[in-house]
């Protein structure tokens, strides 16, 4: 795992597949810009804002968004936690706009790596 802790990651952190709500999340120093470019805002730490996210002037979702600033978050780093319609499409489309956004999809198990290694899990 590449697990550089200078870059930002995006990934859905429940199954894809038909489901009510999905969570994306975005770790890494550019989270929090992104969520202010994809909503317009980014809510205080550790509160809950009810945002729109859109980008490249189309409408994506409107979802729950939760902001952690380092080290309290689960993997130490700054966080953005997204609760969207539960849609595999939705999903897809913040994911590509994170990236866009520059954020690069995380490899598998990337979030709990970040985690051990700032000392959150043993």
């Amino acid at each position: 795992m590449s697990a550089s802790a200078i870059d930002t990651i995006v990934a859905p952190a429940t199954p894809i597949g038909r489901s009510a709500l999905a969570i994306v999340r975005i770790d890494g120093p550019l989270s929090a810009s992104i969520l202010k470019s994809l909503s317009g805002a980014a809510p205080e730490p550790r509160y809950v804002a009810l945002v729109e996210l859109a980008h490249d002037s189309q409408h994506i979702d409107h979802c729950l968004a939760v902001r952690y600033e380092a080290p309290h978050s689960f993997t130490g780093n700054d966080l953005v936690e997204l609760t969207l319609h539960g849609s595999s499409v939705i999903v897809g489309e913040v994911i590509r706009a994170a990236i866009a956004l520059g954020a690069r999809f995380a490899e598998p198990g990337e979030f709990t790596e970040r985690a051990v290694l700032n000392g959150k899990l043993d």
